[in-house]
C-alpha cells in the first residue's frame, strides 16, 4: 500500500502534469511551493518547465534554501532568462534577489557575455546591467565600473567614491566630465 506522501506526491505530480499540458504555466508555477518539498522534487519540475520553455515562469517560487538545489539547476534557470529580451528584465531582478553561493558567478558571466555578442545595443542595456550586477557579486568592482560609465548608471559617483575606484578613473576623466562636470571635478 502506498504511504500518505506518496499519495500526496502522485496526486500533485498529476495536478501540475495536467496544468502544463493546458498550458496554465503560472498556475502550475504558484503551486510548486506547496507540492514540492525537497529537493529531488523541486529539480524534476525545473527540468519538465523547461522541456516546456518555461523556466522564467517557475523561477520567482523556486527554493534558494530548505531545499537548496544543486547549482547547476540554478544556472539553467539564469540561463532560461536570455533568449528572449522580455525576459531580461526578471534576470536582473533574479540576479539581484538570489544569493550568488547558488550558482558559478563566472558560468553565468559568460553565459550572458555569450548572449552580448549577438544583443543589438538596445537589447543589450540590461544585459549589461546583469553583467554588472554578476561583476559586483565576484568582487570585479572595475569591471562594473566599466558598464556603469558605458550606461551611464544615475549614481555612478557615489559608486566611485564608495567603492575607492578613484584610480581605475584617471584614464576616463573626459568622460565623467560630460557626464556631470560639478561632481566630477568635486570626486577627482
Amino acid at each position: 500500500t502506498l504511504t500518505r506522501k506518496q499519495v500526496y506526491d502522485e496526486v500533485g505530480r498529476c495536478y501540475l502534469e495536467h496544468l502544463l499540458d493546458a498550458g496554465e504555466f503560472s498556475r502550475a508555477g504558484a503551486l510548486c511551493p506547496r507540492l514540492l518539498k525537497d529537493a529531488t522534487a523541486w529539480e524534476r519540475w525545473v527540468f519538465h518547465f523547461a522541456q516546456v520553455h518555461q523556466l522564467p515562469v517557475l523561477a520567482p517560487y523556486i527554493p534558494t534554501k530548505d531545499p537548496q538545489l544543486r547549482d547547476k539547476v540554478y544556472e539553467v534557470v539564469l540561463n532560461a532568462f536570455l533568449p528572449s529580451k522580455a525576459d531580461h528584465p526578471r534576470l536582473l531582478e533574479t540576479v539581484r534577489s538570489w544569493p550568488t553561493n547558488l550558482y558559478s558567478i563566472p558560468t553565468v558571466v559568460t553565459a550572458v557575455q555569450r548572449r552580448l555578442a549577438g544583443a543589438s545595443p538596445a537589447d543589450s542595456m540590461l544585459l549589461k546591467e546583469v553583467l554588472a550586477e554578476l561583476y559586483m557579486a565576484d568582487g570585479q568592482r572595475e569591471r562594473a565600473l566599466g558598464i556603469y560609465l558605458e550606461l551611464q548608471r544615475p549614481g555612478l559617483f557615489d559608486f566611485i567614491d564608495q567603492h575607492k575606484l578613484y584610480s581605475a578613473v584617471q584614464d576616463k576623466v573626459l568622460l565623467l566630465l560630460q557626464l556631470d562636470a560639478d561632481l566630477a571635478t568635486e570626486l577627482l
